[in-house]
Formats: structure tokens, sequence, C-alpha cells
């Protein structure tokens, strides 16, 4: 069954790479494509180049993925070039700025996939590429995006990279039984600063639900996001 999705710590084994995309195993597991709308030409390149890193790659069970360690140190010699990333509240120019995408829509592929997450962090602020709660940003040497395969077969990661989006499918030796969904709650609290202009607290918590024959058995809680109220700031 296939799900789409529109819109310890441990040390990490390399995961084996076949050449050329072919070969598939027999399996679509999950998918996720985010949106590339309004990005640079050199937020583009930088996507790219993580999604090649990634794509092809091959899991044996209970085999675990780092993201960090399978595309590497952003740097101008490797080919990625500077462009906006989210740094703390605001966008600034970064060597490699836009691959967050890439492990955001890696992420929500792996949960629509029936695997586990092992590591995972939110951004600073909501990004405009996946719904609050969905994303999940890394950093050289700091935050990464991990997952185990749980599965009881190999899994393959495939991705892609179109003028429209950033596509990640991942396919197994065993299918899935059950239909996957992702969910969210949404809770938002008053401002603390009702006369400025500000935002409103908010916390997010994502769910993982399970279908069978059109009715839900399992929703399983994966995470919870707290975005801060704030103030928004006046140009």
């Amino acid at each position: 069954m296939r799900h789409f999705l529109f819109v310890i710590i441990a040390p990490c084994l390399i995961p084996v790479f076949l050449c050329g995309e072919e070969f598939r195993l027999p399996h679509q597991l999950g998918s996720c494509s985010t949106p590339l709308a309004g990005s640079s030409p050199e937020r583009i390149q930088n996507i790219r180049i993580a999604v090649r890193h990634i794509s092809g790659a091959i899991l044996r069970p209970n085999e675990k993925f780092s993201y960090n360690q399978t595309v590497g140190k952003r740097e101008y010699s490797r080919g990625f070039l500077p462009a906006p990333a989210i740094v703390h509240e605001s966008l600034k120019p970064v060597i490699g700025g836009g691959i967050c995408q890439v492990s955001s829509t890696l992420f929500n592929a792996v949960l629509l996939s029936d695997l586990k997450v092992l590591e995972r962090h939110r951004h600073y602020t909501p990004v405009n590429y996946l719904p609050l709660g969905m994303d999940a940003t890394i950093s050289w040497g700091a935050k990464d995006f991990r997952f185990l395969n749980s599965s009881k077969g190999r899994i393959q990661i495939i991705g892609s990279v179109s003028d429209f989006g950033v596509t990640f499918e991942i396919y197994g030796e065993e299918p899935l039984h059950d239909e996957l969904n992702l969910e969210t709650e949404i809770t938002e609290s008053p401002s603390p600063h009702p006369e400025q202009d500000s935002q409103p607290a908010v916390e997010i918590v994502l769910y993982r639900t399970r279908s069978r024959d059109g009715r839900i058995v399992e929703r399983e809680y994966v995470h919870s996001d707290f975005y801060p109220a704030r103030l928004i700031k006046q140009p």
C-alpha cells in the first residue's frame, strides 16, 4: 500500500549505495513531496547535491541512517553555495542553505513508511514548504536527522528534484498492510503583549495514524513542538 504526503545516540552505519536507480525494491512504502516555488538557483543546487548523496541508499534491517554522515559537510569544495537558511529567527545566507528542506521531506517519507525516527529537531521558526510540526532541521556538528530501518527487510531511498519540488520515495522488501497518515493538533495561547503586534504561542502535537479497512486502529504520538509568543518586528 502506498502512502503520500504533499504539501540513544549510537554509531550510525554508512548505508550501501547501488549505482543507478533502475534497481528498486518491490514495494513502495511511503513518499513525500515538498514545493520549491520561490527558491533561488543556489538553493536548488544545494538541494540537488544533498538529494544526490542520499538517493539510492539501501539500509538493512536495524541499520541506522544519519543525514549528516550521508550528505557530509557543506563546503564550497563540494559544490555547496551560499543560500538563505533559517538562523535562529531570521533568514541569513549560509553555505548549503536550503538543505533542511531535504531532511524535512525525507523525515515525512520515513514516518509514512512506518520506520522509527531516532533524532529530529524543529526549526526556530515555521517553514513555508510543510505544515507546522512536520519539519526536520539539521546543522553540521550539532543537529542531525536519524532514523532506524525498523522493518523486517531492506529498504531503499529514492530521491528526486524537479522544477516543482523535492520528492523522496522509500521502497521495501515487505509491503505495508495498513494505511499510514500524519495529523497534527495545534493549540494557540494568547500573547502576553496584546497591546503590541505579536504572534501567539503555538504548541503542535504530531501523530501517525494507522488505518485498516477504512478505520483508524492506532494513533501514535510522534513528537510535540512549541513556538513561544513573539513580537512581530516592524520594518
